[in-house]
């Protein structure tokens, strides 16, 4: 768990293998309440020039009552790279959009919009429209219908539907 200089065994060689600069690496832990890295890590894109962090706000999947430490996640990787973190205040996991880095971005109803697991109280398809384009340049949302049977996350389209390319979208059927 710590990190700085080069990396050793795990990610790290994983990462050479497969030919990065392993030297640009750096592995540093935090204390989490799972494993649950794309659910509650940040987005990361560029405003103006600067990379910068999207802090979105964890709860839990609306479901769990651990969740504090995962909340914490993205303001520590922002202070630890010295990043500009801006936070929408909403309630999102990484897994429940997925962009096309084109300003397309699929969700879907059953974990947005629902209110079984209810992330956001009261946001519309318009509400979250506006906070995709702010803070991720989306200029498209494509809203599918629900998730896959038995998923605890109650929708996330990282289990369903992924885009493989800008114009290409991969997805399962049950």
């Amino acid at each position: 768990a710590g990190g700085g200089g080069g990396v050793g065994g795990g990610a790290g060689g994983v990462a050479g293998e497969w030919g990065a600069e392993v030297q640009a690496v750096e592995v540093f832990g935090m204390p989490r309440d799972g494993s649950w890295t794309r659910d509650s890590c940040v987005s990361v894109g560029t405003s103006a020039g600067q990379i910068e962090v999207t802090d979105w706000t964890c709860n839990g999947w609306a479901k769990y009552d651990s969740w504090q430490r995962y909340d914490a996640v993205p303001a520590a990787i922002a202070q630890r790279l010295g990043l500009r973190s801006r936070e929408p205040g909403l309630v999102l996991e990484g897994g429940s959009i997925d962009v096309n880095g084109r300003g397309a971005l699929l969700t879907t109803e059953e974990c947005l919009l629902s209110k079984t697991q209810e992330r956001n109280p009261e946001f519309t398809r318009e509400d979250y429209a506006e906070i995709f384009h702010k803070y991720l340049g989306v200029r498209k949302v494509l809203w599918l219908n629900r998730g896959i049977a038995g998923d605890d996350t109650h929708g996330h389209v990282d289990d369903l539907t992924r885009f493989v390319n800008p114009t290409t979208v991969v997805t399962v059927v049950e």
